[in-house]
C-alpha cells in the first residue's frame, strides 16, 4: 500500500486469535474491534472520524510512515486513548488510512492481560457499576471524549503551522474545526439536566 499509493500514511490488518498455548480460537480481532459499518466507513475515506470516537486500530497490527513520528511524538499520557488510537487517529487526520483484512499476525487472548481483547469467558460484571448512577456515569464519558479531543485538537493546531507541503493544510484545517464542533456537541451532552422533559428541548437542538 506504501510503495503504490503516496498518499497513504497508516496501514493496519486484522489479527487470528489464539489462546496462551498458542492454539487457534477460531476467531479475529476484527470481529471485537471493527464491524462491517466501521469497515465500509473507513475505507470510504472517514477514518478520522471513525478514529476520533472509536479505537479500531491495534497497534502490532499497524505500520504507519516514518517521518510521522514527529506528528505523534510526545505520546500524551493525561488523557483515556492508548499510544495506537492516538497515533492512529493523528495520522488520519493528514493522510490516508488502509485497511488490510488479511490477518497478518497472531494475537495472544490470556487470563493476566490488563489491555486489549479481554478472554472470552470473562465478562464485566453490571454489579461494579451499580453504585453510580446513569447520570454521572455519563458526565464522567464525555468528560473523558472532552480530554481526549482537545488534546488531539492541541496537537492538530501544532501540526498547522508547520512549512511542509506533505500536510494538505485545507483538510487539516477543516478537520480542526470538526474536533471543535464534536467538543462543543459533547459539552452539551454531558451537560443535559436529569429531567427528561428539562433535556428535551437542548437534545432536538444538538439533532
Amino acid at each position: 500500500s506504501f510503495s503504490r499509493h503516496p498518499n497513504v500514511g497508516l496501514v493496519f490488518s486484522d489479527a487470528d486469535l489464539i489462546d496462551e498455548h498458542g492454539k487457534s480460537l477460531n476467531r479475529r480481532l476484527w470481529q471485537h474491534t471493527l464491524n462491517k459499518k466501521g469497515e465500509r466507513d473507513l475505507r470510504s475515506g472517514r477514518a478520522f472520524e471513525i478514529l476520533l470516537q472509536c479505537d479500531v486500530v491495534t497497534g502490532a497490527t499497524m505500520a504507519f510512515r516514518q517521518w510521522f513520528r514527529e506528528a505523534i511524538l510526545p505520546f500524551p499520557t493525561d488523557i483515556p486513548l492508548l499510544h495506537d488510537g492516538w497515533s492512529a487517529v493523528i495520522i488520519a487526520a493528514v493522510s490516508d488510512i488502509v485497511s488490510l483484512r488479511q490477518c497478518l499476525i497472531q494475537y495472544r487472548v490470556h487470563e493476566r492481560q490488563c489491555l486489549g481483547i479481554q478472554p472470552f469467558n470473562q465478562t464485566r460484571r453490571a454489579a461494579d457499576l451499580e453504585h453510580i448512577s446513569r447520570l454521572t456515569r455519563r458526565s464522567g464519558y464525555y468528560s473523558n471524549q472532552i480530554q481526549k479531543l482537545e488534546a488531539i485538537r492541541q496537537r492538530l493546531n501544532v501540526l498547522s503551522t508547520f512549512a511542509d507541503a506533505r500536510l494538505p493544510s485545507t483538510t487539516l484545517r477543516a478537520r480542526i474545526r470538526y474536533v471543535e464542533r464534536l467538543i462543543d456537541h459533547f459539552c452539551t451532552r454531558g451537560g443535559l439536566p436529569s429531567g427528561k422533559f428539562s433535556r428535551a428541548p437542548l437534545v432536538l437542538k444538538e439533532l
